[in-house]
């Protein structure tokens, strides 16, 4: 890469880091948080992440990112509860915490032969079909 680039890249990214440090300060004053909470919010947006994003890549329904430290607190409350367990019951109790199941399901998947594909057309049925 060419040294102009380098340092308009550079000046980009300083620009970026300005955004995001201005963007926690805002976030700080409305948001109340542990010294803990605070330090681990401080830490991720240092390393060039925003506030609104999380290491988890989880999102609301809508598909905006849930903020970081949502995911943290989260986090944090199953690794307290789960820091006495074995290994194995600390999975368990997380795929329980977020409604996951390890039983087989109690049905067979629906045969594509059983669905009317008549009313589906274009670009859906190729998509389904996998054309």
């Amino acid at each position: 890469m060419k040294p102009e680039r380098i340092s308009e890249y550079m000046k980009k990214e300083k620009e970026y880091q300005a955004m995001l440090d201005e963007e926690l300060r805002e976030y700080l004053k409305v948001t109340k948080m542990t010294a803990k909470e605070r330090k681990a919010l401080r830490e991720w947006v240092a390393t060039g992440h925003s506030v609104h994003e999380n290491n988890a890549m989880a999102v609301y329904e809508g598909g905006c990112p849930i903020d970081f430290l949502d995911i943290y607190r989260e986090e944090e409350e199953i690794r307290q509860a789960t820091k006495e367990m074995s290994p194995e019951d600390a999975r368990k109790y997380a795929m329980e915490y977020y409604g996951w199941s390890d039983e087989p399901n109690d049905h067979e998947p629906e045969p594509l032969d059983d669905i009317d594909f008549s009313k589906i057309e274009g670009k859906i049925l190729d998509f389904i079909l996998g054309d």
